[in-house]
């Protein structure tokens, strides 16, 4: 849990900083950032019900965002860590 934590917070920086050519570049994380982001968000508000019914799913897209291919540019030992399972 506390992985997945960093992990979303990482996410949040990476696309607050590059979220047109990151996520362009790399599927993956665009991918779990678009399910982290809908339930995120809501749970902000206390609304836990859309991370409730797609914890499921949150954690398919962090495990296929962890076996993917780091695009070269963003293949760093930082993001390496961050996405590693």
């Amino acid at each position: 849990m506390k992985k997945l934590s960093f992990l979303v917070c990482f996410c949040l920086s990476l696309f607050v900083a590059k979220a047109q050519s990151i996520g362009e570049k790399w599927k993956e994380l665009k991918e779990f950032h678009g399910v982290m982001s809908q339930t995120f968000h809501p749970s902000e508000e206390s609304n836990l019900e859309p991370i409730k019914k797609r914890s499921g799913e949150m954690a398919q897209k962090a495990e296929a965002l962890a076996k993917s291919a780091i695009p070269k540019e963003f293949d760093t030992p930082k993001i390496r860590n961050a996405v590693s399972d």
